[in-house]
C-alpha cells in the first residue's frame, strides 16, 4: 500500500494504543502487550495504513518508547524513531509533560472511549476489550457525528464530503421550512373558512 502525506497532525498516546487525526477526529485503536519501541512504531504504521497515509505532524506523549529526554523545550527523540520519522517524512512533536490540554483532542476520545465504550461494555478479557474497543472506534469513525466537526462523522470529513453533507443538509432543512410555512398557510386558510 502506497502511502502519501496527509495535511494534518496526529496525535497519539499509549494506552490500548489510540490515534486520531486531529483534523477529522478519525479514530485508530490497536492493543500491544507492550509499550516497547518496535510495538509502538508497529501501531504508528497500521495506523497510517488505516488512515491512508501519513500526517504531517505527530502529537504524542511522552512515553520512554519514544521519548529518550523529555524537556518543556527540547525534548529528545529516540535515535529509533527520529530514523522512523526520517523515513516517513513525518514529524513527532512530543506534548509538555504534565500538560495534557496540548492533545485535548484526544484526552476528549480518551473520555468518550471511557464513558461511551468501556463503561458500559464491561469487557471481561483483553480479546473482548479489542472486540469491544474495535467496534466502538469504527461506530466512532463512520456513524457517530461530531459537532466540533459540524455534524457529519469523522470519515466523510477526512473523505472531503462536508460541503457535500452541509448542502444536501440545508436543501432538506429548506424543504422543511416550506413544507411547515404551506402547512401553517393551509391551516390558517381553514380557521378563516
Amino acid at each position: 500500500m502506497e502511502l502519501y502525506h496527509l495535511p494534518t497532525q496526529i496525535e497519539i498516546v499509549q494506552v490500548i494504543s489510540e490515534r486520531a487525526l486531529s483534523y477529522s477526529r478519525k479514530a485508530y485503536s490497536e492493543s500491544t502487550f507492550t509499550q516497547s519501541t518496535d510495538d509502538f512504531l508497529r501501531a504508528l504504521e497500521n495506523a497510517f495504513r488505516a488512515f491512508g497515509g501519513v500526517p504531517k505532524t505527530l502529537v504524542i506523549d511522552n512515553l520512554k518508547a519514544a521519548v529518550a529526554h523529555p524537556d518543556w523545550f527540547d525534548p529528545e527523540l529516540t535515535p529509533k524513531v527520529q530514523s522512523f520519522c526520517h523515513h516517513y517524512g513525518t514529524v513527532i512533536l512530543p506534548t509538555k509533560p504534565y500538560m495534557p490540554r496540548h492533545k485535548g483532542k484526544l484526552e476528549r476520545f480518551h473520555g468518550s472511549i471511557k464513558g461511551e465504550c468501556i463503561r458500559p461494555g464491561t469487557p471481561i478479557s483483553l480479546e473482548d476489550a479489542v472486540r469491544i474497543v474495535g467496534r466502538y472506534v469504527e461506530h466512532y469513525n463512520n456513524v457517530r457525528l461530531h459537532s466540533a466537526i459540524g455534524y457529519i462523522a469523522p470519515a466523510d470529513k477526512l473523505a472531503g464530503r462536508e460541503a457535500e453533507i452541509c448542502a444536501a443538509r440545508d436543501r432538506k432543512l429548506a424543504e422543511a421550512r416550506e413544507r411547515r410555512k404551506q402547512q401553517r398557510e393551509a391551516a390558517r386558510l381553514r380557521t378563516v373558512a
